[in-house]
Protein backbone atom coordinates (compact mmCIF):
# COMPACT_ATOMS: atom_id res chain seq x y z
CA UNK A 1 0.00 0.00 0.00
CA UNK A 2 1.73 3.35 -1.09
CA UNK A 3 2.19 5.81 1.78
CA UNK A 4 0.83 9.10 1.60
CA UNK A 5 3.24 12.54 1.85
CA UNK A 6 3.03 14.90 4.61
CA UNK A 7 3.68 17.57 2.65
CA UNK A 8 2.70 18.09 -0.87
CA UNK A 9 5.17 20.06 -2.21
CA UNK A 10 8.37 20.56 -4.72
CA UNK A 11 11.96 19.91 -2.73
CA UNK A 12 15.53 20.14 -4.68
CA UNK A 13 18.53 18.45 -3.68
CA UNK A 14 21.61 19.31 -5.18
CA UNK A 15 24.22 16.45 -5.78
CA UNK A 16 27.04 16.52 -4.49
CA UNK A 17 29.72 17.26 -7.06
CA UNK A 18 32.23 14.29 -6.17
CA UNK A 19 29.95 11.60 -4.97
CA UNK A 20 32.26 9.25 -3.35
CA UNK A 21 31.50 5.35 -1.88
CA UNK A 22 32.18 6.61 2.07
CA UNK A 23 30.09 7.76 4.83
CA UNK A 24 29.40 11.31 3.48
CA UNK A 25 28.60 9.48 0.53
CA UNK A 26 25.59 7.32 2.09
CA UNK A 27 24.47 10.01 4.21
CA UNK A 28 23.85 12.47 1.16
CA UNK A 29 22.23 9.71 -0.25
CA UNK A 30 19.88 9.53 3.14
CA UNK A 31 18.95 12.94 3.28
CA UNK A 32 17.98 12.76 -0.09
CA UNK A 33 15.49 9.42 0.48
CA UNK A 34 14.59 11.21 3.66
CA UNK A 35 13.54 14.64 1.65
CA UNK A 36 12.06 12.64 -1.46
CA UNK A 37 9.47 10.54 1.26
CA UNK A 38 8.37 13.94 2.06
CA UNK A 39 7.50 15.98 -0.91
CA UNK A 40 5.40 15.45 -3.83
CA UNK A 41 7.80 16.29 -6.42
CA UNK A 42 11.90 15.50 -5.84
CA UNK A 43 14.49 17.67 -8.70
CA UNK A 44 17.96 16.16 -8.34
CA UNK A 45 20.08 18.95 -9.41
CA UNK A 46 23.38 17.62 -10.93
CA UNK A 47 24.76 21.20 -12.45
CA UNK A 48 27.98 20.69 -10.36
CA UNK A 49 28.63 16.90 -10.58
CA UNK A 50 31.27 15.57 -12.35
CA UNK A 51 31.56 12.45 -10.52
CA UNK A 52 29.50 9.32 -9.06
CA UNK A 53 30.77 6.15 -7.38
CA UNK A 54 28.85 3.02 -9.07
CA UNK A 55 27.63 1.36 -5.82
CA UNK A 56 26.34 5.05 -5.42
CA UNK A 57 24.51 5.27 -8.59
CA UNK A 58 22.98 1.88 -7.95
CA UNK A 59 21.61 2.28 -4.75
CA UNK A 60 20.54 5.66 -5.98
CA UNK A 61 18.47 4.03 -8.53
CA UNK A 62 16.93 1.71 -5.65
CA UNK A 63 15.98 4.64 -3.36
CA UNK A 64 14.82 6.58 -6.39
CA UNK A 65 12.49 3.45 -7.12
CA UNK A 66 11.44 2.77 -3.63
CA UNK A 67 10.20 6.53 -3.58
CA UNK A 68 7.96 6.20 -6.66
CA UNK A 69 6.55 3.23 -5.31
CA UNK A 70 5.87 3.90 -1.64
CA UNK A 71 5.72 7.16 -1.49
CA UNK A 72 4.41 8.32 -5.39
CA UNK A 73 7.06 10.74 -5.67
CA UNK A 74 8.13 11.89 -9.03
CA UNK A 75 11.82 11.68 -9.32
CA UNK A 76 13.07 14.98 -12.24
CA UNK A 77 16.85 15.34 -12.93
CA UNK A 78 18.06 19.08 -13.73
CA UNK A 79 21.03 20.19 -15.71
CA UNK A 80 21.16 23.42 -13.22
CA UNK A 81 21.57 27.07 -15.64
CA UNK A 82 25.61 26.55 -16.35
CA UNK A 83 25.96 22.93 -16.56
CA UNK A 84 28.55 22.81 -19.41
CA UNK A 85 27.38 19.49 -20.79
CA UNK A 86 24.03 21.13 -21.94
CA UNK A 87 23.76 23.92 -24.16
CA UNK A 88 20.51 25.38 -21.95
CA UNK A 89 19.01 23.98 -19.26
CA UNK A 90 17.07 20.64 -19.06
CA UNK A 91 14.93 18.30 -17.08
CA UNK A 92 14.98 14.60 -17.37
CA UNK A 93 13.03 11.77 -15.89
CA UNK A 94 15.31 8.99 -16.37
CA UNK A 95 18.32 7.91 -13.73
CA UNK A 96 20.36 7.43 -16.95
CA UNK A 97 21.28 10.80 -17.52
CA UNK A 98 23.37 10.13 -14.32
CA UNK A 99 24.97 6.96 -15.44
CA UNK A 100 27.94 8.81 -17.52
CA UNK A 101 29.30 10.25 -13.85
CA UNK A 102 29.93 6.64 -13.32
CA UNK A 103 32.80 6.86 -15.01
CA UNK A 104 36.47 6.85 -13.07
CA UNK A 105 38.84 9.54 -14.22
CA UNK A 106 42.38 8.25 -15.83
CA UNK A 107 40.35 4.57 -16.06
CA UNK A 108 39.09 2.91 -19.54
CA UNK A 109 36.06 1.98 -19.77
CA UNK A 110 35.70 -1.35 -21.02
CA UNK A 111 32.52 -2.71 -19.69
CA UNK A 112 29.66 -1.01 -17.78
CA UNK A 113 26.00 -3.22 -17.24
CA UNK A 114 23.60 -2.84 -14.58
CA UNK A 115 19.79 -3.81 -14.14
CA UNK A 116 17.26 -4.74 -11.38
CA UNK A 117 15.11 -7.68 -11.45
CA UNK A 118 12.93 -9.47 -9.23
CA UNK A 119 12.65 -12.78 -6.83
CA UNK A 120 11.53 -14.85 -10.41
CA UNK A 121 14.35 -13.40 -12.33
CA UNK A 122 17.18 -15.85 -11.93
CA UNK A 123 17.28 -17.14 -15.39
CA UNK A 124 17.71 -13.15 -16.33
CA UNK A 125 20.17 -12.25 -13.71
CA UNK A 126 22.49 -15.25 -14.94
CA UNK A 127 21.85 -14.74 -18.79
CA UNK A 128 23.37 -11.00 -17.78
CA UNK A 129 25.84 -12.36 -15.46
CA UNK A 130 27.43 -14.90 -18.55
CA UNK A 131 27.33 -11.66 -20.92
CA UNK A 132 29.68 -9.79 -18.17
CA UNK A 133 32.01 -12.74 -17.28
CA UNK A 134 32.62 -13.12 -20.99
CA UNK A 135 35.04 -10.03 -20.43
CA UNK A 136 37.44 -12.46 -18.79
CA UNK A 137 39.39 -15.31 -20.68
CA UNK A 138 39.76 -17.92 -18.00
CA UNK A 139 37.57 -20.33 -17.57
CA UNK A 140 37.84 -20.89 -13.97
CA UNK A 141 37.99 -17.35 -12.88
CA UNK A 142 34.51 -17.08 -14.76
CA UNK A 143 33.15 -19.88 -12.65
CA UNK A 144 34.76 -18.40 -9.08
CA UNK A 145 33.65 -14.97 -9.64
CA UNK A 146 30.43 -16.90 -11.33
CA UNK A 147 29.58 -18.31 -7.73
CA UNK A 148 30.48 -15.76 -5.59
CA UNK A 149 28.37 -13.18 -7.49
CA UNK A 150 25.10 -15.77 -7.99
CA UNK A 151 25.49 -16.49 -4.17
CA UNK A 152 24.46 -12.81 -3.69
CA UNK A 153 21.52 -12.64 -5.89
CA UNK A 154 20.39 -15.93 -4.05
CA UNK A 155 20.93 -14.45 -0.80
CA UNK A 156 18.88 -11.88 -2.07
CA UNK A 157 16.38 -13.69 -3.26
CA UNK A 158 16.14 -15.91 0.16
CA UNK A 159 16.25 -13.58 2.71
CA UNK A 160 14.40 -10.67 1.58
CA UNK A 161 11.28 -12.33 1.06
CA UNK A 162 8.19 -10.90 -0.76
CA UNK A 163 8.41 -7.11 -0.91
CA UNK A 164 5.07 -5.36 -1.18
CA UNK A 165 4.18 -3.80 -4.41
CA UNK A 166 8.08 -3.56 -5.57
CA UNK A 167 7.74 -6.15 -8.14
CA UNK A 168 10.53 -5.96 -10.61
CA UNK A 169 12.37 -4.26 -8.27
CA UNK A 170 13.61 -6.22 -6.10
CA UNK A 171 17.61 -6.53 -6.72
CA UNK A 172 19.64 -4.30 -8.40
CA UNK A 173 23.23 -5.89 -9.99
CA UNK A 174 25.99 -3.88 -11.68
CA UNK A 175 29.59 -4.50 -12.68
CA UNK A 176 32.17 -2.23 -13.79
CA UNK A 177 35.20 -2.88 -15.47
CA UNK A 178 37.81 -1.11 -16.81
CA UNK A 179 41.74 -1.51 -17.83
CA UNK A 180 42.35 -1.05 -13.91
CA UNK A 181 39.63 -2.12 -11.90
CA UNK A 182 36.53 -4.34 -11.25
CA UNK A 183 34.24 -3.34 -9.14
CA UNK A 184 30.48 -5.10 -8.50
CA UNK A 185 27.70 -4.39 -6.56
CA UNK A 186 24.34 -5.89 -5.27
CA UNK A 187 21.46 -3.91 -3.81
CA UNK A 188 18.10 -4.98 -2.63
CA UNK A 189 15.20 -3.91 -0.89
CA UNK A 190 14.90 -6.99 1.73
CA UNK A 191 15.27 -7.17 5.63
CA UNK A 192 17.98 -5.75 7.49
CA UNK A 193 20.99 -7.73 8.93
CA UNK A 194 19.99 -7.12 12.13
CA UNK A 195 16.18 -8.00 11.83
CA UNK A 196 16.81 -11.22 10.86
CA UNK A 197 19.27 -12.22 13.34
CA UNK A 198 17.18 -10.22 15.73
CA UNK A 199 13.69 -11.78 14.89
CA UNK A 200 15.27 -15.21 14.04
CA UNK A 201 18.22 -16.09 16.19
CA UNK A 202 17.27 -13.67 19.09
CA UNK A 203 20.46 -11.88 18.65
CA UNK A 204 21.77 -8.94 20.18
CA UNK A 205 24.59 -6.49 19.45
CA UNK A 206 25.81 -3.09 20.74
CA UNK A 207 26.67 -2.07 17.14
CA UNK A 208 24.49 -2.63 13.39
CA UNK A 209 27.48 -3.26 11.78
CA UNK A 210 28.29 -6.26 14.33
CA UNK A 211 25.30 -8.28 12.81
CA UNK A 212 26.97 -7.68 9.28
CA UNK A 213 29.89 -9.17 10.82
CA UNK A 214 28.55 -12.19 11.82
CA UNK A 215 26.86 -12.82 8.94
CA UNK A 216 30.57 -12.88 7.43
CA UNK A 217 31.27 -15.97 9.41
CA UNK A 218 31.95 -19.53 7.48
CA UNK A 219 29.02 -21.87 8.22
CA UNK A 220 26.66 -19.10 9.76
CA UNK A 221 23.07 -19.15 8.55
CA UNK A 222 20.09 -17.75 9.74
CA UNK A 223 18.64 -21.47 8.37
CA UNK A 224 18.45 -23.41 11.48
CA UNK A 225 17.56 -26.56 9.52
CA UNK A 226 21.39 -26.24 7.70
CA UNK A 227 24.65 -24.79 7.97
CA UNK A 228 24.52 -22.88 4.89
CA UNK A 229 26.49 -19.50 5.22
CA UNK A 230 28.74 -19.17 1.95
CA UNK A 231 27.21 -16.07 0.33
CA UNK A 232 28.81 -13.61 2.32
CA UNK A 233 31.82 -15.71 3.49
CA UNK A 234 33.03 -16.69 0.33
CA UNK A 235 32.72 -12.75 -0.62
CA UNK A 236 34.59 -11.89 2.17
CA UNK A 237 37.41 -14.34 0.72
CA UNK A 238 37.31 -13.16 -2.66
CA UNK A 239 38.39 -9.55 -1.24
CA UNK A 240 40.81 -10.93 0.82
CA UNK A 241 43.02 -12.98 -1.74
CA UNK A 242 42.55 -10.43 -4.18
CA UNK A 243 43.57 -7.46 -2.36
CA UNK A 244 40.22 -5.70 -2.47
CA UNK A 245 38.20 -3.16 -0.93
CA UNK A 246 34.99 -4.85 0.79
CA UNK A 247 31.94 -2.59 1.70
CA UNK A 248 28.55 -3.76 2.93
CA UNK A 249 25.64 -1.33 4.24
CA UNK A 250 22.58 -2.97 6.09
CA UNK A 251 20.08 -0.38 7.63
CA UNK A 252 22.64 1.88 9.47
CA UNK A 253 25.34 -0.71 9.89
CA UNK A 254 28.51 -0.05 7.70
CA UNK A 255 31.15 -2.50 7.18
CA UNK A 256 34.26 -2.05 5.37
CA UNK A 257 37.35 -3.94 4.97
CA UNK A 258 40.16 -3.27 2.34
CA UNK A 259 42.67 -5.80 2.38
CA UNK A 260 46.44 -5.19 0.80
CA UNK A 261 49.50 -6.89 1.22
CA UNK A 262 52.87 -6.15 2.10
CA UNK A 263 55.38 -7.86 -0.60
CA UNK A 264 58.37 -6.28 1.17
CA UNK A 265 57.20 -8.42 4.05
CA UNK A 266 56.00 -11.40 2.79
CA UNK A 267 54.15 -11.21 -0.43
CA UNK A 268 51.31 -14.22 1.37
CA UNK A 269 51.01 -11.54 4.43
CA UNK A 270 47.62 -9.74 4.18
CA UNK A 271 46.64 -6.29 5.88
CA UNK A 272 43.37 -5.35 6.58
CA UNK A 273 41.87 -1.93 7.60
CA UNK A 274 38.68 -2.37 9.13
CA UNK A 275 36.53 0.83 8.89
CA UNK A 276 33.49 0.09 10.46
CA UNK A 277 30.83 2.48 11.91
CA UNK A 278 27.11 2.88 12.31
CA UNK A 279 25.59 5.76 10.22
CA UNK A 280 23.42 8.31 12.02
CA UNK A 281 20.37 6.93 9.93
CA UNK A 282 19.14 4.17 8.16
CA UNK A 283 19.11 3.06 4.19
CA UNK A 284 16.67 1.51 3.07
CA UNK A 285 17.72 -1.83 2.28
CA UNK A 286 21.14 -3.13 1.67
CA UNK A 287 24.27 -3.09 -0.47
CA UNK A 288 27.56 -5.31 -1.26
CA UNK A 289 30.24 -3.66 -3.09
CA UNK A 290 33.47 -5.37 -4.27
CA UNK A 291 36.59 -3.16 -6.10
CA UNK A 292 39.39 -5.12 -7.01
CA UNK A 293 42.34 -4.23 -9.38
CA UNK A 294 42.39 -6.21 -12.09
CA UNK A 295 45.69 -7.41 -11.43
CA UNK A 296 44.91 -9.13 -8.44
CA UNK A 297 41.83 -10.84 -9.97
CA UNK A 298 44.31 -13.50 -11.05
CA UNK A 299 43.54 -17.36 -10.63
CA UNK A 300 46.45 -17.65 -8.39
CA UNK A 301 45.46 -15.37 -6.01
CA UNK A 302 41.86 -17.01 -5.81
CA UNK A 303 43.12 -20.37 -5.69
CA UNK A 304 45.03 -19.77 -2.26
CA UNK A 305 44.40 -20.60 1.38
CA UNK A 306 41.15 -22.43 -0.26
CA UNK A 307 40.14 -23.49 3.60
CA UNK A 308 36.66 -24.44 2.42
CA UNK A 309 36.36 -28.28 0.67
CA UNK A 310 32.62 -27.30 -0.38
CA UNK A 311 34.10 -24.35 -2.06
CA UNK A 312 36.56 -25.86 -3.88
CA UNK A 313 34.28 -28.89 -5.38
CA UNK A 314 31.43 -26.53 -6.67
CA UNK A 315 34.45 -24.45 -9.23
CA UNK A 316 35.64 -27.92 -9.85
CA UNK A 317 32.34 -29.04 -11.00
CA UNK A 318 31.58 -26.05 -12.71
CA UNK A 319 29.22 -24.68 -10.45
CA UNK A 320 25.98 -22.39 -10.59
Amino acid sequence: MRQKHVVKTISEVILPKKWHNNKEGLAALINLYNAGKKCQTLILTFEKSIYISFNIFVFLKLCVDRLAIYFNTEILYYTGDKNSKFTEPRIFNNINILFPLTQNYGEKMKYNFWNNYSYNDETLFKSDLENALKQYDEEYLQSYLRLNISELFINACNHSGYIENLGEYGIYFGISITDKKTRFVMANNGNFFSKELIEKLNMSYPNEYDYIKKCLEYGFSTKTESNGGLGLHIINQLAKNCYAKLLIVSGKGLFCNIYSNDTILDSRYINVNEQSEDLDSALPGNVVYIEVENDYLTIENIKKDEEEDYLSQILIKGGD
